[in-house]
C-alpha cells in the first residue's frame, strides 16, 4: 500500500506510459512469430507497423513519455517536501484523465475524438498547474 495518493498516481502513470510500448512489443513479436515480419523490420526512426492503431500506439506512448516528467516532478516535489496534501486530491484524477486521453487517442483520430482528447489533456494541464503553483506558494 502506497503512502499517498500522489505516490500511487505516480506509479500508475508510469505503468500507463509503458502500456502502449508493451502493446507494440506484443504486436512486433506476433508478426515475427507468424512470419509476416523480421525482427529487424521495425526501425525506430521510421514509420512502420502498417496498422493505423499501431501508429496511434506509437504516438500515445511518445505523448506519455513527453508528459510523465511534468507529472513526476510535481508529484516528487510534493512527496519529498511532505506536502502531498496539495497533490493527493488531484493526483488520481490526473491519471484518470491521462488514461481517458490515451484510450481516446488509440481508438480514433476523428475530429470529435481529437476534441475530446484535447479536453482530457487540458484537464490534466489545469490540475497540474494548480498543484505546481500551490507548491510554489502562489495559489
Amino acid at each position: 500500500i502506497m503512502a499517498s495518493d500522489t505516490a500511487t498516481a505516480l506509479v500508475m502513470y508510469s505503468l500507463l506510459t509503458m502500456a502502449p510500448a508493451m502493446s507494440q512489443g506484443f504486436y512486433r513479436t506476433f508478426m515475427v512469430i507468424i512470419g509476416r515480419a523480421k525482427a529487424n523490420q521495425f526501425p525506430a526512426d521510421e514509420k512502420h507497423g502498417g496498422h493505423p492503431m499501431y501508429q496511434r500506439l506509437r504516438r500515445v506512448h511518445a505523448n506519455c513519455v513527453e508528459n510523465l516528467p511534468v507529472f513526476a516532478s510535481i508529484a516528487l516535489v510534493a512527496i519529498v517536501t511532505g506536502r502531498t496534501h496539495i497533490t493527493d486530491p488531484i493526483a488520481l484524477t490526473v491519471v484518470k484523465l491521462r488514461a481517458a486521453q490515451m484510450f481516446t487517442h488509440t481508438l480514433s483520430t476523428s475530429a470529435p475524438a481529437v476534441t475530446i482528447r484535447a479536453c482530457f489533456f487540458f484537464g490534466q494541464v489545469l490540475l497540474l498547474c494548480k498543484a505546481g503553483l500551490e507548491l510554489l506558494g502562489y495559489w
